[in-house]
């Protein structure tokens, strides 16, 4: 597959509204062994690091034996596998933006701290496992998130790269992970974490995946890569004896320095107007239609050839009129 670019997900709270089976495990098990259920509402204050951390923080300082402990988070793992997809469903607008990832040869992965077998049931349960090259859970390696390797591991599994990838999530845990890993991050509102939006940091905010064509688009031209790719340009742009340098020679030499200058000033405020347009939609036509870049460049070819000789004639006008002086 000939990838462009890498989107790393979170599972639960992410692309997947989990909180009903989550919390119908967790109840049951409390039920179960004498203790006091959650309302659905709580999801926020327990989820989020995996089953384990998920029972803990509902048990605080009311069980203390560790042997019970472990025999209640098992039971979780147990009751949750068999009824892990009764009341779970997609996020609004999923299935649509995954479909369109996919045909953009965009790289899709999951990164989890769910047991990466449970992951893999509740994707395939769901008819969503067919969408994504790799799947990453809170067992497939011996680290999870936030740690950075969590997600450059799965990069590299798939084959991506890096500095085209960035990670979707709901807590401050996907935020710290994508921090570590140095790639932009999407957080998506009313996850399960306690944190607040303006407690963790993100690059876009969404509620859903209506419309994250656009926003995931922009994310991946505006990179640090491309600052820098930008810098470059702009140097070699106006410190080489490019067409534009060339064209402000001829232009100065004919028409003099004030004459000259709203050309000077036109050509970097046109390249500007000229990024921002294909950063804020115009570069989905260019994906959409690749072949319009093809007649473009050679419009652009002969255009550059009628300039040349517009500036050859100028020239040479110029060096006539001075002779007659």
């Amino acid at each position: 597959m000939s990838q462009i670019y890498t989107i790393l997900f979170d599972l639960d709270g992410t692309i997947i509204d989990t909180a009903p089976d989550l919390m119908d495990a967790h109840n049951h098990v409390m039920k179960k062994f004498g203790h006091e259920t959650r309302d659905l509402s709580d999801i926020k204050k327990l989820a989020g690091k995996g089953a384990w951390i998920m029972m803990q923080r509902s048990f605080k300082e009311e069980i203390t034996d560790e042997k019970l402990k472990k025999e209640m988070t098992k039971e979780f793992i147990d009751f949750y596998s068999q009824n892990i997809a009764n009341g779970s469903k997609p996020l609004e607008g999923l299935v649509p933006f995954l479909d369109w990832a996919r045909s953009k040869n965009i790289s899709l992965a999951v990164c989890t701290n769910k047991q990466e077998h449970l992951a893999v049931d509740l994707l395939k349960k769901l008819d969503l496992f067919k969408y994504f090259e790799y799947v990453a859970g809170a067992d497939t390696f011996d680290y999870n998130k936030p740690d950075a390797r969590h997600l450059t591991n799965v990069v590299e599994i798939i084959g991506g790269d890096l500095k085209k990838t960035m990670m979707v999530g709901d807590s401050e845990v996907d935020e710290m992970a994508a921090s570590n890993a140095k790639v932009p991050f999407v957080l998506v509102e009313d996850g399960y974490t306690e944190k607040t939006i303006q407690q963790i940091r993100h690059d876009a905010l969404i509620k859903n995946f209506i419309g994250f064509e656009k926003i995931s688009l922009k994310i991946f031209m505006i990179t640090y890569s491309l600052w820098s790719a930008l810098i470059v340009y702009y140097f070699i742009m106006f410190a080489t004896p490019g067409p534009n340098n060339a064209m402000l020679t001829a232009s100065g030499m004919k028409f003099g320095y004030l004459r000259t200058l709203p050309h000077i000033i036109g050509i970097p405020l046109g390249h500007f107007i000229q990024i921002t347009l294909v950063c804020y939609g115009l570069g989905n036509v260019f994906i959409k239609f690749p072949q319009i870049q093809f007649y473009m460049k050679f419009l652009c070819f002969v255009y550059l050839l009628y300039l040349s000789w517009k500036m050859l004639g100028s020239i040479s006008v110029t060096k006539k009129k001075q002779a007659d002086l």
